[in-house]
């Protein structure tokens, strides 16, 4: 019970966990090398089959693949598929 009271000692002081700037970088989700998912602010800066380059706020974001491929593209959210060989952050 001891465990338990420590894991939600800080909801208690409401202390926040996510500073401004935590929620200006992107989330990025990689599932296997088949697909990943981007969240938060980004641009498309580059698309081509083996290569997609996206900018966020802090980080230019390089995604090298084969057969990539977007699936959905949202004003907050980006969901590439193919075969993921490297991410790049620059």
């Amino acid at each position: 019970m001891k465990r338990m009271s420590q894991l939600f000692q800080p909801f208690k002081r409401n202390e926040p966990y996510l500073t401004s700037t935590t929620l200006t970088l992107p989330i990025i989700t990689i599932t296997g090398t088949q697909s990943l998912l981007i969240e938060n602010t980004y641009s498309l800066i580059e698309y081509e089959h083996n290569r997609i380059v996206l900018q966020s706020n802090e980080y230019t974001i390089a995604i090298t693949g084969v057969n990539l491929s977007i699936s959905f593209m949202y004003p907050n959210e980006l969901m590439l598929t193919g075969s993921i060989e490297q991410v790049v952050f620059q």
